[in-house]
């Protein structure tokens, strides 16, 4: 039951993830096994009253198959039981996903953004191979850089209306605090790269060199 990644951040922060598979897993071959068992146990006993030594090799590789098999189920139990559970915190990690991007406050968008991580970081913790939730390692780096640029987001939200608008010193003052904001965070290349923020207007990816082209363009002197 793998828990896919159905896209990248982008659009505005959208993240989402798909479940896919189903979380039963049915014995399917019990019955018969079971019942090749109770034959070959049977054909054991009879052996043995005439062919001793030949009964007791079968009787050994009958015991083999049978500890392999219980073996094999238990395994299947735990596999089952951890995508479970895994499959649970991938539905509360959707929930704070989601809540990335329709939350109306900035401090509600960076919280769910942070459970969000803490989540990820759980389901790692349990799914230590990554064979159950595919492709965690990438969600992550993009959640880690989105909980730096959300911040950078919601200014330039301000920045953009008030340009928009014509109020070019409000729009100034917005961009030098996405700079200011930038550097306190220390947001990299990468971070805006990988959180995909976007130019409401032009719809060019955001970088610090961009928004210092805004500022400059409305009168700041660097």
């Amino acid at each position: 039951m793998p828990i896919y990644i159905s896209k990248g951040i982008g659009g505005g922060f959208r993240v989402g993830t798909r479940i896919g598979g189903g979380y039963r897993r049915k014995n399917e071959g019990s019955f018969l096994v079971t019942l090749i068992q109770g034959i070959l146990l049977l054909g054991i006993i009879g052996l043995f009253i005439t062919y001793w030594k030949i009964a007791i090799g079968i009787f050994c590789l009958w015991f083999i198959g049978t500890v392999w098999w219980g073996m094999t189920k238990e395994k299947a139990r735990a596999r089952a039981k951890l995508e479970a559970e895994i499959a649970k915190l991938g539905e509360k990690l959707q929930k704070h996903l989601d809540m990335v991007q329709d939350a109306k406050t900035l401090s509600a968008r960076q919280n769910n953004c942070t459970k969000a991580i803490i989540l990820l970081q759980e389901i790692k913790t349990l799914d230590t191979g990554g064979t159950i939730f595919l492709n965690s390692d990438d969600l992550l780096v993009k959640l880690r850089a989105l909980e730096k640029t959300i911040p950078i987001g919601h200014i330039l939200d301000k920045a953009e209306k008030a340009e928009f608008k014509g109020q070019k010193k409000q729009a100034l003052n917005s961009y030098l605090d996405a700079i200011f904001e930038c550097q306190k965070a220390n947001v990299t290349p990468e971070d805006f790269q990988n959180s995909d923020l976007r130019d409401g207007a032009t719809d060019e990816q955001i970088s610090l060199n961009h928004l210092k082209r805004k500022a400059h363009a409305l009168g700041w002197a660097e």
